[in-house]
């Protein structure tokens, strides 16, 4: 997390302010509690994908590059995020935050035996449902 004043919290504070929200309808736009969005802002939080995504999604002209680093401009022209590329652009480093967020998520050994025996399972039913319709077939 970056050092408290200067990190993406205090930007989300500064677009909220730029937007004349209050923390609930902010919060609720970007589909996080209030408390969340506190954290956030007094920076004692990170936001993950979801409020990123609202934020991204719901803020006209938002320099992304300015929202995850804090260099200039805040926001951008108006033909220029109306553009096909920076359209893509934007998409892009969601599905990259996306990534990296899920990366972090790392799984204990004890849910990862789990979900390899749940496979294993379907594997198996699915084998057993081959079978049976081929037995079908034949009769």
């Amino acid at each position: 997390m970056a050092s408290k004043g200067d990190g993406i919290g205090k930007r989300i504070g500064e677009i909220r302010n730029d937007l004349n929200m209050t923390l609930t309808n902010f919060a609720k736009m970007i589909n996080v509690s209030r408390t969340a969005l506190i954290a956030y802002e007094q920076e004692t939080s990170d936001p993950g994908y979801t409020p990123l995504k609202g934020i991204v999604e719901n803020v006209r002209n938002l320099n992304l590059n300015w929202l995850f680093t804090g260099i200039a401009p805040k926001y951008l022209e108006a033909d220029v995020k109306t553009s096909l590329d920076a359209s893509n652009e934007k998409l892009r480093m969601i599905e990259i935050l996306k990534r990296q967020i899920e990366g972090f998520k790392a799984l204990d050994s004890a849910k990862e035996e789990e979900i390899k025996e749940l496979t294993r399972q379907l594997q198996q039913a699915q084998k057993q449902i081959v079978e049976l319709t081929q037995k079908m077939e034949g009769q």
